[in-house]
């Protein structure tokens, strides 16, 4: 239901209507409108405009190689999870579309090698997009944004986008902004995803949010604003960039300013399933280890510019010296598990923050953590963050999104800087 252009939520009784409700009485056929501002429908002035969707599937694309061009998808009745618009088949095309305003997912790509072009997905209910085994996707120039409009939970499936059991996913120079929830979140057994010259702001929570997935490429990008929801359950997932049980990721020339956190480990006991498995219920486990992150602008975030969210309790992220033999509220040490046995490499990344601004917190906090103020003395305990640097960033306006710096600035002479651009930002040398 659509009053004036705004979606109605669904109750599924009728005692429960309040204004900016609907309710259907299928028995009876009869449909109930609360407007949201109380309004005499049956009286209605010619200025109010009510619409009704039963469709829950505008287009089932189920050719191969087929082109859309220039269509405005909207007003879908579809059902959680589902794609108001479907992409089925190989080398599917969606280009200069807008998908908008359905009941929860805006479209849904689940075939190899599709193509997604200078698209808008946006005020969708659930998500912008979805994908699940779409190998190879290629998403470029887009809109993502104000997704999940009817607050489904974000800790199951909401936001901006998700990619499930998917390889070599391509998100670049697209926009992913405003989503409540996430803002890219690859979920699940996926492997060698790229996401590159994006700007990915003011989701409420993670900007790209990599969870029990495999070689996340993340390079070039600008996560500004993310991860600022009252939230609880997402302890550890609302940062610029979140690898959460997700191993062999490269994380390399991202400005991660001004968010809630700037990137973050988060670390859980899980288990994942494979893209080529032949049993659908044969499950891995799957954790955080031969991770790169270096030569970042990590920058003025709230609550920590680097954190390391580990949530279980065999110290696995200490170094072996620095494990305790009789933990209190921990486990005593595994053999062979420790932070050295993990292959981190976070080195040459530019740091900044305001005194207020924590630098660098190791370990969830409900356990054993260390709040690190140096880069002296994260090396010396964790022998983290070889090369790197605190500076003082003087962008021009962060505000307005102008992220240009002085010529002399480290950031470039360490390389630290996205290459190339970044749509409606400015980057570069003042």
């Amino acid at each position: 239901m659509v009053i004036n252009g705004q979606a109605l939520q669904q109750t599924l009784q009728r005692d429960q209507l309040s204004p900016g409700t609907f309710y259907v009485d299928l028995a009876a056929q009869r449909l109930y409108i609360s407007p949201f501002s109380r309004e005499d429908i049956e009286n209605a002035n010619p200025n109010i405009q009510i619409e009704a969707s039963t469709r829950g599937l505008l287009w089932d694309d189920k050719g191969e190689y087929v082109a859309v061009r220039g269509i405005r998808f909207r007003y879908a009745a579809n059902r959680a999870q589902h794609g108001a618009v479907a992409f089925e088949r190989r080398g599917d095309l969606a280009e200069d579309c807008i998908f908008e305003r359905m009941n929860s997912v805006g479209a849904s790509f689940g075939a190899p090698d599709q193509v997604v072009r200078n698209c808008v997905l946006q005020d969708n209910g659930q998500m912008g997009f979805g994908a699940f085994k779409a190998h190879n996707l290629l998403l470029s120039g887009c809109t993502v944004r104000n997704n999940n409009t009817k607050g489904f939970n974000k800790q199951w499936e909401a936001g901006g986008t998700k990619v499930v059991l998917s390889r070599g996913v391509v998100i670049e120079k697209s926009c992913i902004i405003a989503n409540h929830g996430p803002g890219i979140w690859f979920d699940i057994g996926n492997e060698n995803g790229t996401v590159r010259n994006c700007l990915i702001a003011d989701n409420e929570d993670a900007g790209i949010f990599c969870e029990i997935s495999y070689g996340l490429n993340a390079h070039d990008n600008v996560a500004v604003g993310n991860g600022f929801a009252t939230d609880p359950p997402a302890w550890g997932g609302q940062a610029g960039i979140v690898l959460s049980s997700s191993p062999n990721c490269v994380i390399t020339r991202n400005l991660l300013v001004g968010n809630r956190e700037g990137f973050n480990f988060r670390e859980q006991a899980r288990m994942t399933p494979r893209i080529d498995s032949q049993d659908e219920h044969q499950q891995e486990q799957i954790w955080n280890h031969d991770e790169r992150v270096c030569n970042n602008v990590i920058a003025y975030n709230r609550d920590a510019q680097t954190r390391g969210w580990f949530g279980v309790s065999d110290q696995r992220h200490w170094p072996r010296r620095l494990q305790e033999v009789n933990p209190k509220n921990a486990a005593a040490p595994i053999e062979g598990i420790s932070l050295e046995a993990l292959h981190f490499d976070l080195s040459q990344n530019i740091y900044a923050r305001e005194e207020n601004q924590p630098l660098f917190v190791w370990g969830a906090s409900w356990l054993r953590h260390v709040d690190y103020s140096t880069i002296a003395k994260i090396q010396s305990d964790l022998s983290l963050e070889r090369g790197s640097q605190v500076e003082s960033l003087n962008f021009r306006s962060g505000a307005d999104k102008d992220f240009r710096l002085p010529r002399n600035s480290p950031v470039f002479q360490m390389d630290c800087y996205p290459r190339g651009e970044v749509p409606d930002v400015k980057l570069g040398e003042n």
